[in-house]
């Protein structure tokens, strides 16, 4: 069955996609193909989707989406997060404000190159290496600013500065 999903961009623009879905497919395997087409993480899609007033969960089948019908919005109030690590230019990306900010740190080891022994070290840090670690669990929220996160391994000293 084909299903139209309807993603409004950080800038206010609509774009949509259709895509072809399975019966028995999940709604997570069906974000990962938005996602995908929206160069966004499956996470921003599935937080995002639902119609009208309903939210769809990842743990949703598609037969119980559907029933809401087959137009689906994917609802995306973008925050913007500024990433520092070590020496390297920071980089910006756009995330769902419900997205943890798990997610936040995932992307950043992936947009630097990040070995994943490595990245499981290290935290995230709010406005400087030396601020507060962010609880990886809560979600980013919404912001008309950009948030200035550090990527830092803890350490004896201040979040691992010297």
């Amino acid at each position: 069955m084909d299903i139209t999903i309807v993603l409004e961009d950080k800038d206010g623009r609509h774009h949509s996609t259709t895509i072809n879905a399975l019966d028995q497919e999940s709604l997570e395997t069906i974000a990962i193909r938005v996602a995908e087409r929206f160069n966004l993480e499956p996470s921003e899609v599935i937080e995002g989707l639902g119609t009208g007033e309903i939210a769809f969960s990842k743990h949703d089948s598609l037969v119980e989406c559907t029933r809401h019908g087959k137009s689906w919005e994917c609802r995306r109030r973008q925050t913007c997060v500024e990433v520092h690590y070590q020496s390297e230019d920071p980089a910006r990306h756009f995330f769902n404000p419900n997205s943890p900010w798990r997610v936040a740190h995932e992307w950043a080891c992936r947009h630097f190159k990040v070995a994943s022994a490595v990245c499981q070290d290290l935290e995230l840090f709010a406005g400087s290496p030396t601020g507060p670690p962010l609880n990886e669990t809560l979600p980013i929220g919404a912001s008309h600013e950009c948030k200035i996160v550090w990527l830092a391994k803890p350490g004896p000293e201040p979040n691992g500065c010297q």
